[in-house]
C-alpha cells in the first residue's frame, strides 16, 4: 500500500510527516482495503491502541468540526490538536499565512483585520519505515477575523476533518504521539452513521429479496416458458448447472441477442469457450445453434457506427460500448480455426488441434 509521495506531500505546503509504527500502519492498510467498500464509516473507538488511557477528549459533530469544552470550544480544540501535533498553532496562522492574506491598514497606518471567513489546507502525511507516504489526513483550518489586530472584534479559530475515515486516522496518530486525547463522535454524528449504516442494511435487504426471487424463479420448473432472461440483473454469475443451462437454451429459443449485450457479458463470463463444449457435450441438439449465436454476437461487437435506438449521451450507450469491448475479448478464441471443433464430442479447440495432428 505505497503511494506516490506527491500524492500527499505538496512543494510549498506545509505538511506534517508522521512516522507511523506497526500498529498505525496496520490501521492504514485496514482503512485503505475498507474504503474500497462505499461509503463504509469509520467509528475510532474501534481503531484504539491496547491499553490506552485518555485523559483528555476532543468531540467530533456531524459535520466534522472538532470542539472542546468552554465558551470558545473550537478554538480549545484547535490548541489542543495543535499541541499534540507539535505544529499548526493560531499562533503561527497569525504571523504566518494569515499575515500575509487578511491584513489590511487603514488610512492613519493601522493595522486590521477585515476577511470573510478563509479555510487553511493542511495535510498530516503518515509515513511507513522507508519514508514513503501510505496515507495523508486532510486538515481544514477555519480562520474569521475582523477589527484591530491588536483586539480584534471577531475572532474564531475551528478544526475540520471531513471524511469519517480521516477521523479514525487521527486518533491513531494521536496515539502514535501518546497525546492522551480521545477524539469522540457527538451524538448527532453517531445516529448520521448508525442512519447511513440502516440505509446501507435496507439496500442490502432488497438486493437479497431480489437475488432470492430470481433463484426461486429459476427453480421453479411451472416457470419453464415464463422470459427468464431479465433475471440476470439480479443474480451473481452462476457455475455451469442446470440453472445456467436454463439460461442459455432459453436465450437460444429467443434467437435475439439483449439490447446493451449485458445478458451475453454475464452468461459468458470469460468462460464462453468451456461453457460451449459443456453445453454442446450436454445437449448436442442445441450445439449448433449455440455456435450460431456466437457468431451473431461476434458479428455484433465487430461492428461499427452507433446503433440507432442509442443516442451517444445515454448511460445505456455507453454500457453497450463497454460490453462490446469485453466480448469482443472474450470471442477471439473463437475467430481462430479450430472454432469447427467438434463440441458435440465435448473437445476444446486445444484438445481438438492434438486430435487433428494424431488423424
Amino acid at each position: 500500500m505505497c503511494f506516490e509521495k506527491e500524492l500527499f506531500v505538496i512543494e510549498g505546503e506545509d505538511s506534517l510527516l508522521i512516522n507511523a509504527d506497526e500498529t498505525l500502519t496496520a490501521l492504514c492498510s485496514t482503512i485503505n482495503e475498507r474504503t474500497k467498500t462505499p461509503k463504509m464509516t469509520f467509528h475510532p473507538f474501534l481503531h484504539r491502541y491496547d491499553l490506552t488511557v485518555y485523559d483528555k477528549h476532543i468531540f467530533v459533530n456531524e459535520d466534522g468540526f472538532l470542539f472542546s469544552k468552554g465558551p470558545k470550544k473550537y478554538r480549545a480544540a484547535w490548541d489542543m490538536l495543535a499541541d499534540a501535533l507539535g505544529k499548526w498553532t493560531a499562533e503561527e496562522f497569525i504571523n504566518g499565512p494569515i499575515e500575509k492574506r487578511c491584513v489590511s491598514h487603514d488610512p492613519d497606518g493601522h493595522r486590521y483585520y477585515l476577511t470573510d471567513p478563509v479555510i487553511f489546507e493542511r495535510n498530516i502525511v503518515i509515513t511507513d519505515e522507508e519514508n514513503d507516504p501510505v496515507a495523508a489526513i486532510p486538515l481544514q483550518f477555519h480562520v474569521i477575523l475582523a477589527g484591530s489586530c491588536d483586539n480584534p472584534d471577531i475572532e474564531e479559530f475551528s478544526v475540520c476533518v471531513e471524511d469519517p475515515k480521516n477521523i479514525s486516522l487521527l486518533q491513531g496518530v494521536l496515539d502514535r504521539l501518546e497525546s492522551k486525547i480521545c477524539l469522540t463522535p457527538t451524538d448527532g454524528l453517531v445516529r448520521q452513521w448508525e442512519s447511513e449504516h440502516f440505509k446501507r442494511l435496507e439496500c442490502c435487504r432488497k438486493e437479497y429479496d431480489k437475488m432470492t426471487g430470481a433463484f426461486l424463479r429459476i427453480l421453479d420448473d411451472e416457470h419453464e416458458q415464463e422470459d427468464i432472461i431479465p433475471l440476470h440483473r439480479h443474480l451473481p454469475v452462476l457455475p455451469y448447472g442446470s440453472g445456467l443451462k436454463r439460461f442459455i437454451s432459453t436465450w437460444l429459443e429467443k434467437e435475439t441477442l439483449s439490447f446493451d449485450l449485458g445478458f451475453e457479458k454475464w452468461l459468458l463470463e470469460g468462460r464462453s469457450e468451456e461453457i460451449l463444449r459443456r453445453f454442446s457435450n450436454d445437449r448436442p441438439d442445441l450445439g449448433g445453434t449455440f455456435k450460431t449465436m456466437l457468431r451473431k454476437l461476434l458479428n455484433k461487437v465487430h461492428e461499427t457506427g452507433l446503433p440507432p435506438q442509442f443516442p451517444e449521451w445515454i448511460q445505456a450507450y455507453r454500457e453497450y460500448t463497454e460490453n462490446k469491448i469485453v466480448l469482443k475479448k472474450e470471442l477471439e478464441w473463437f475467430r481462430k480455426p479450430c472454432q469447427g471443433a467438434n463440441y458435440h464430442e465435448g473437445l476444446s479447440c486445444a484438445e481438438y488441434s492434438k486430435l487433428k495432428e494424431k488423424r
